[in-house]
């Protein structure tokens, strides 16, 4: 079994759920967030890892899941 959503576009994904709702309750949370200044991952950067991966991956599933983890 899988501990990764099955389902790429993250819409139920629980841990973004309550990750939400943590920042909904914690204005110093959501603080250190915005001061973190987290670089956007963009597709040509995913591609360049998979090129990498020495074994075959989902790429589309991948990329789906990560960028609409952003």
């Amino acid at each position: 079994m899988s501990s990764y959503s099955s389902d790429p576009s993250r819409e139920n994904d629980g841990i973004i759920r309550v990750f939400r709702e943590f920042l909904q309750q914690n204005e110093t949370a959501v603080q250190m967030l915005r001061e973190m200044d987290l670089p956007e991952i963009t597709e040509a950067q995913l591609d360049e890892c998979l090129d990498e991966a020495p074994f075959d991956v989902d790429r589309g599933f991948i990329k789906t899941f990560i960028l609409n983890g952003q």
